[in-house]
């Protein structure tokens, strides 16, 4: 399952679904209740409340229970969601980084590993502290404070303080030695009106394979108040902390899998990682190839994809603090202000151990080979970020016309730098759950300052009690500036300057007219822009990976933010005991970038790959969600997808011809289905279900793939309202990954070809994994 958070997909996610429009949620009398439609909507948008989410299991990423959904596939590379660099989420065609993310209106930026801009909901909030989470799979709301949701947005909200005191207390223990430890306090209801709520986390599990140190370690505290002003007006804040270490799974490829294993991983031992180095200096020099491990030698291809196979370890270190404060009021009896303001701060480190002979001398730019004695070097990604803005939007409604508009600015400062430690012959020095100093060179470090402003109005008009038109329009408009802090080469090797990303006009037009009293049919249109990512040299997907010369020719003044024209058709069903929805889709996305020969090079010139706009892509597609309610207190959802994501254009790179032009997308699988069939009685529940995934390519040219598979997945829990001085007590169980299913889970990287299957892009998942948890409340 692409989801290898484990935990159950069990999935009360549609076990129980909660599944309905984000306004409709608090209306769901109990988890029983299951529709998957969202009545009024003119676009394809659905939720989960948090009822929902505590039944997928107390260590859940809300990303999980999402993944049920149509066109939504979300991979994990481990079964609790704990490695940040192996989850990979996309819908409909487009991936994570052009998709939109909020928290309680709070831009998250792109969610990706790295990330720029933001970060991701595993580390914004406590999992139990998500009260529900509203998807959009094909255009976002326009309002939502993102600049690259070219294909949907997510957006999570928190769970407000209890307006009675009591204290939650959850643990939970599983597979891997993982044991999750969650307590929260609430005030209620104070005497001045205020309510207030602190809760906490502790977690650490082993990854299910590798050697070494691979406890992952997770410390998170959260912290909201609401607090009425005056009559009718609220102001509420939170503040979020978290403090994570992941212990990453290594990358493998096909061959890999096939001569080391399907339990391959970082060794964790370093006598032998210092003599497969060596050995892989020889190998790069000489052709003499002494691998520790004698399958390595039998691996083909270059030196370097031998002694990439016997890394030590890598992780990835993460320190956030994020806030919000938010105030609602109405101005007039038919105008309302809800205002947003915002901070974060990101400090992080991904750390990598690998031969100093794949690194060159920024001086003779030969091979290091060895540095102080030692053939190993780590090296690391080092971030720092923080991010203020705002965001304010009037409400006015007329009774025919509901009226709305609003502004978000938000201003980035960014720090990414490239650096390599020694180590030494007898140890690293440095442990993988440690964050590093005194580096031996920097390779580069940047210093990136980004502006971004976004404005939108849209007039939502009831023509008729059973026909509703939506129109507007946003223009969002991102400045940024990256300069050198610091460089080991010549400065001209690498890009400076200013790029903007703008659109004045992103129209947004949809329809909801009711038909049979209950059903209802929907349309809209979108157009959507993202901005350009901020990175250096190795982060192919930003426009400063190159030298000033090309950054100047080629990119400056000639590239295009990419963006997408969406179109939707849908139909709703609403009688019972069924509830039933689908939607027809296409897309066209443009301008997408790609590190190519700029312009189509031909194969003569062989010029420097730089980020070019080298085309689109064609999306059409067909989503189909059914929920029945069966005899016996059970439910039963079925979920499907159709989607075909083609390539535009056929694209240069390094001077080489490929022919992409009709190939399907990268890791985009064409079908998708997901069940489950759910028991509710008297306390008990019950889950059993899965989710297909469909053959997905890993390379732009489709001559290597991961086959589909499907994955199984059981929950089983009683909650018992009242127990002395405890209400709701909670048990319950969820197994992973039932029938133990071997499959490649998420791609890192993605390749031009790959016919040998030597490309090590590829993350597997997770084995059967198991989780019990106890959950009571007073």
């Amino acid at each position: 399952m692409r989801s290898n958070l484990l935990v159950g997909v069990c999935l009360s996610a549609l076990c129980a679904m909660g599944i309905a429009r984000a306004e409709d949620v608090h209306d769901l009398s109990s988890v029983e209740t299951v529709t998957v439609t969202a009545p009024g909507e003119t676009r394809h948008v659905q939720s989960i409340n948090d009822a929902t989410m505590q039944e997928a299991g107390t260590a859940a990423s809300p990303l999980q229970v999402i993944s049920q959904l149509p066109s939504v596939n979300f991979l994990a590379s481990d079964p609790y969601g704990a490695d940040e660099f192996g989850v990979r989420i996309s819908m409909r065609g487009f991936n994570q980084n052009q998709l939109g993310f909020t928290l309680d209106d709070v831009p998250l930026g792109d969610m990706t590993y790295g990330n720029w801009n933001g970060l991701h909901i595993s580390r914004a909030i406590i999992n139990e502290n998500v009260g529900r989470a509203a998807i959009s799979q094909g255009t976002g709301a326009l309002g939502t404070a993102s600049n690259s949701n070219l294909g949907g947005t997510l957006q999570f909200y928190s769970l407000d303080p209890s307006e009675k005191p009591g204290v939650r207390a959850d643990q939970s223990f599983g597979s891997y030695n993982q044991l999750r430890s969650y307590a929260r306090l609430d005030s209620g209801r104070l005497p001045s009106g205020t309510k207030v709520t602190l809760s906490a986390v502790y977690e650490n599990s082993d990854k299910w394979k590798g050697g070494g140190n691979i406890a992952q370690p997770l410390y998170q505290v959260n912290g909201k108040i609401i607090q009425n002003v005056g009559q009718e007006g609220t102001l509420s804040a939170f503040l979020n902390y978290s403090d994570r270490t992941e212990s990453e799974n290594e990358s493998l490829s096909h061959e890999y899998i096939n001569k080391l294993g399907y339990n391959w991983d970082y060794i964790g031992d370093w006598s032998k990682s210092v003599r497969s180095a060596f050995a892989a200096e020889a190998d790069q020099a000489y052709g003499v190839r002494n691998y520790p491990v004698s399958a390595v030698n039998s691996i083909g291809g270059s030196a370097s994809n031998r002694g990439s196979a016997i890394y030590y370890g890598g992780s990835g270190l993460r320190k956030d603090t994020l806030g919000g404060v938010t105030y609602k009021t109405p101005l007039a009896n038919d105008l309302d202000l809800k205002t947003t303001i915002y901070g974060h701060r990101d400090d992080g480190v991904g750390l990598w151990f690998a031969p100093s002979a794949f690194f060159n001398n920024p001086v003779t730019n030969q091979p290091l080979l060895q540095v102080n004695g030692s053939p190993i070097l780590l090296r690391t990604s080092e971030y720092g970020l923080t991010r203020d803005g705002a965001l304010s939007s009037l409400t006015y409604n007329t009774g025919a016309h509901t009226i709305e508009g609003g502004f978000w600015m938000e201003k980035e400062y960014f720090d990414l730098a490239r650096r390599l430690y020694a180590t030494s012959p007898a140890s690293p020095i440095y442990d993988v759950g440690e964050w590093p100093t005194n580096p031996w060179l920097t390779q580069w470090a940047y210093h990136f300052n980004t502006s971004v402003f976004q404005v939108y109005l849209q007039d939502a008009y009831k023509i008729t009690d059973t026909l509703t038109l939506t129109a507007g329009a946003k223009t969002i408009n991102t400045w940024t500036t990256g300069k050198l802090a610091q460089w080991s080469l010549a400065s001209g090797n690498y890009a400076q300057g200013s790029l903007y990303a703008g659109d004045k006009f992103l129209p947004q037009i949809g329809f909801n007219q009711k038909i049979f009293g209950r059903d209802e049919i929907f349309a809209d249109v979108a157009k959507n822009m993202r901005a350009f990512v901020a990175g250096g040299p190795g982060f192919t997907t930003s426009p400063w990976g190159t030298s000033q010369a090309n950054f100047d020719n080629y990119v400056k003044g000639s590239i295009k933010p990419e963006t997408s024209w969406s179109e939707e058709i849908g139909y709703r069903f609403n009688h019972d005991p069924t509830t039933a929805e689908v939607s027809v889709f296409h897309t066209n996305f443009s301008h997408r970038l790609l590190s190519a020969s700029p312009g189509g090079v031909s194969i003569a010139t062989g010029a420097a790959n730089i980020l070019t706009n080298v085309g689109g892509v064609t999306s059409d597609g067909v989503d189909v969600a059914v929920t029945n309610k069966l005899p016996y207190h059970l439910s039963w959802y079925n979920g499907a997808t159709w989607n075909r994501s083609t390539y535009d254009k056929n694209v240069v790179v390094s001077g080489q011809f490929y022919g992409t032009k009709g190939k399907i997308t990268y890791d985009t699988p064409k079908y998708l289905f997901k069940t489950d069939l759910a028991w509710h009685d008297d306390g008990f529940f019950a889950h059993i279900g899965g989710q297909y995934t469909g053959k997905r390519f890993y390379t732009y040219t489709d001559d290597n793939y991961a086959s589909a598979y499907f994955i199984t997945n059981l929950g089983v829990g009683y909650v018992l309202d009242e127990l002395g001085p405890l209400h709701e007590s909670r048990i319950q169980l969820n197994v992973y990954n039932l029938f133990d299913k071997k499959y490649v889970s998420a791609f890192t990287n993605a390749d031009m070809s790959d016919p040998t299957g030597q490309k090590a892009d590829l993350l597997l998942g997770a084995p059967r994994t198991i989780m019990g948890s106890i959950s009571v409340k007073w």
